[in-house]
C-alpha cells in the first residue's frame, strides 16, 4: 500500500496537465500517509490484515484509524464532475 501511495504522489507531482481543485488535497492527504515510517507496523497490518499471530507486536490503533480516515476523505473527493 506505501508504494501505491508514493506512486500515486509521485504521479501528482510530476503530471502538469492534471489541473483539479482537489489536487492539492490529495496531495496533502498522501504526504500525511507517507510520513508514517515505512518500517511501521501499520504498513504490515495495512497490506497483510490483522491476523492473529503470536510473535505479531500489538499496532497503533490510532494510527491505524488515521490511515483509514485519510483514505476515506480521498476516497469521497470528486475527482470525475458529472458522474
Amino acid at each position: 500500500m506505501r508504494d501505491l501511495c508514493c506512486a500515486l504522489r509521485k504521479r501528482l507531482n510530476d503530471v502538469t496537465t492534471f489541473n483539479h481543485a482537489n489536487k492539492p488535497i490529495l496531495l496533502a492527504a498522501y504526504s500525511r500517509i507517507l510520513g508514517i515510517p515505512n518500517d511501521n507496523l501499520v504498513w504490515t497490518y495495512l497490506n497483510k490484515g490483522t491476523h492473529e499471530e503470536a510473535n505479531r507486536d500489538d499496532f497503533d490503533a490510532a494510527l491505524v484509524e488515521s490511515v483509514v480516515q485519510t483514505l476515506e476523505e480521498l476516497d469521497g473527493l470528486d475527482l470525475r464532475p458529472g458522474r
